[in-house]
């Protein structure tokens, strides 16, 4: 078997099949192409069209059946699509298509990437598949931006090495007749505020039902470590089965000391949970050599594909649950609780990572685009899902995609996502959205102590003002690191 064949959530959309894909469905005048391991669902209604690829479920009926007949009943256009993809959960992209154009919309986080031809109507889940098709080579400004961080780190805003080429930021629907993204709103007025409580009183069905269906379709493994975000996942699947297997990975870098070790041990022990830990496993030339001719050379975190291929050894056959927009959106961990009028591209860029000077104006375009859509939901948390969940943990995702291994959420839905933003982000910080909701499910498991933070940490975070100032002392010394380093 080829190493291409264990491909997942690999697609292509433009004017002309590809035969690269084993599947090909002909739209008129476009082709979708995709592996043949995703789910995909399709559904005409007169001259529509419409493409569900992915795993995908409705999370107020828990029903993954017939997903675009439910999209496509009483909508006149794309607007509508939009509105009623909020209910939906998990890793996914829909194409849409009428007499008007047609359109392409991700999951709540972006976690199929879609990348775009500005002049060209074609996108993929990979980059280099677009600039392969429009015959175009990496711009050396733009080159130069993704080359000041770290190769693991997301480029600022939207765009890519390339200057025809985007990517499409979670929040955004790419039309694709236009070949333009258009921001869509999730409140066009002031949130109302939520209690830590009833946000989790909200959720917790949507988030039983995504967990449900990837049960009921996949085998489960959950990574645990020492922190909340990890245990909130453990405690969904455990109070659904109690013969959910947990795992834990021992770097080699590892003394067999840390948080992140022994208190999944203890918790998993206490508990009856069925728990290993796994060892980092190198990858050979031959999966490299794929990935390099997949995403380029330089296109990839080799820390990331070790992670990845160590999973795939172990839990090839399994869907492995992450916890990310529980950490990023459900306790602010990127922001806590400074101050709104401190939301400015001179901090954004520290989250970042990346040490341009383009990366502000980057940033600065993207505050101007959300403040003149009149989204009323606050930059950090945009920041959180759509740069960070959206463009970072995007090209994680994008790893593990092309290595095979099934790696998803059980948070993935803009009906959890913006029930956690109307709660006060000074509540998010002390994880008391993630109390509440293990106190639901399964309050045994709050028993085990959680990891504890150094006491520099405990000082960055006493306050919005403080981690504020952290943030911006760390970026630079992490900034003379970065460059010293070359």
């Amino acid at each position: 078997m080829k190493l291409s064949d264990n491909r997942l959530y690999s697609f292509y959309i433009g004017n002309t099949a590809d035969d690269e894909y084993i599947k090909t469905v002909d739209l008129g005048n476009y082709f979708f192409c995709c592996d043949d391991r995703t789910p995909l669902q399709i559904k005409k209604q007169g001259s529509r069209i419409l493409v569900l690829f992915g795993d995908c479920v409705n999370v107020i009926t828990g029903s993954s059946e017939d997903l675009p007949g439910f999209l496509l009943t009483d909508s006149a256009g794309v607007e509508d699509i939009v509105e009623k993809e909020k209910v939906l959960g998990g890793k996914y992209i829909i194409l849409y298509k009428d007499d008007v154009g047609c359109n392409v919309i991700g999951d709540a986080s972006g976690s199929i990437p879609v990348f775009y031809s500005t002049t060209k109507s074609c996108c993929s889940d990979n980059k280099k598949k677009i600039s392969e098709v429009c015959a175009l080579e990496p711009d050396s400004e733009l080159t130069a931006i993704r080359k000041s961080g770290d190769i693991s780190q997301a480029m600022p805003y939207d765009i890519t090495e390339y200057r025809k080429i985007k990517r499409l930021l979670p929040n955004h629907r790419l039309d694709l007749t236009k070949k333009q993204a258009c921001r869509f709103i999730n409140a066009k007025e002031k949130q109302s505020v939520l209690t830590p409580k009833a946000a989790a009183e909200t959720t917790l069905p949507y988030i039983r039902n995504i967990a449900k269906y990837y049960h009921d379709t996949y085998k489960i493994y959950v990574p645990v470590t020492g922190g909340y975000d990890s245990r909130v996942v453990l405690a969904v699947f455990y109070a659904l089965d109690k013969d959910t297997e947990a795992y834990t990975i021992r770097h080699s870098s590892f003394s067999g000391d840390e948080q992140d070790i022994t208190i999944p041990t203890i918790l998993c022990h206490s508990a009856g949970i069925k728990h290993r830990q796994i060892t980092d496993k190198d990858f050979g030339d031959d999966l490299l050599g794929y990935m390099e001719s997949l995403l380029g050379k330089d296109g990839f975190s080799q820390r990331t594909l070790m992670i990845a291929n160590t999973i795939f050894s172990e839990y090839g056959g399994g869907l492995i649950v992450n916890g990310d927009i529980m950490g990023q959106v459900g306790k602010c961990s990127l922001h806590r609780d400074i101050p709104g009028m401190l939301a400015g591209a001179g901090y954004f860029r520290c989250k970042l990572h990346n040490y341009s000077k383009e990366s502000i104006r980057l940033l600065n375009d993207w505050l101007k685009d959300i403040k003149g859509s009149g989204e009323k939901v606050n930059p950090f948390d945009l920041f959180s899902i759509e740069s960070r969940v959206g463009r970072w943990a995007g090209q994680e995702n994008l790893i593990y995609n092309a290595v095979g291994q099934r790696y998803a959420n059980i948070f993935n839905s803009r009906s959890i996502i913006y029930a956690w933003t109307a709660v006060e982000r000074k509540y998010r910080k002390k994880t008391q959205i993630h109390k509440e909701l293990i106190r639901a499910i399964a309050p045994d498991i709050l028993s085990t102590p959680f990891g504890t933070d150094s006491l520099a940490a405990k000082i960055s975070k006493s306050s919005g003002i403080v981690y504020y100032l952290s943030s911006l002392i760390k970026y630079k010394i992490e900034e003379k690191r970065f460059y010293h380093g070359r």
